[in-house]
């Protein structure tokens, strides 16, 4: 396994509000007009512990919620991807209404494919983050 590590994300808002957000996809909805749309990515399906998306070339890729520590983790399994992989979302709180977040993917990547996907894949942990960092956590 291949492990990636975001940069450390500052989040307005408490642990506990950001962890009960993200340990639902549904709360996607409130969110769909901060995600970015472009040509390589479409098709986003969502429910309460599965996620799917359509990423140009490589297809669809699901994610399913696996497991959630309140208020502190929130693990992923990859589900109908290419790729197997798990993501863990590790949140601490700083302050009452700052929370830090930090994503780590292990990836299931032969050496020829690491190569291929490492830095892009990188670069969208790094780019995930930030977006979840851009969003509006308050109550």
């Amino acid at each position: 396994m291949t492990t990636f590590e975001s940069k450390i994300t500052p989040l307005k808002g408490s642990q506990e509000k950001v962890f009960d957000v993200l340990s639902d996809f549904n709360n996607l909805s409130r969110f769909e007009g901060n995600i970015p749309e472009n040509d390589s990515i479409k098709n986003l399906v969502y429910e309460k512990d599965r996620c799917e998306i359509t990423v140009n070339p490589v297809g669809k890729i699901g994610v399913r919620i696996i497991e959630r520590i309140p208020y502190s983790q929130i693990n992923l399994q990859s589900e109908n991807s290419p790729i197997k992989f798990t993501m863990s979302i590790n949140l601490q709180e700083v302050t009452e209404d700052e929370t830090q977040l930090k994503i780590i993917v292990a990836a299931d990547l032969n050496p020829l494919l690491k190569g291929m996907v490492g830095t892009p894949l990188q670069k969208f942990i790094d780019m995930l983050a930030a977006q979840i960092g851009s969003l509006p956590f308050e109550k």
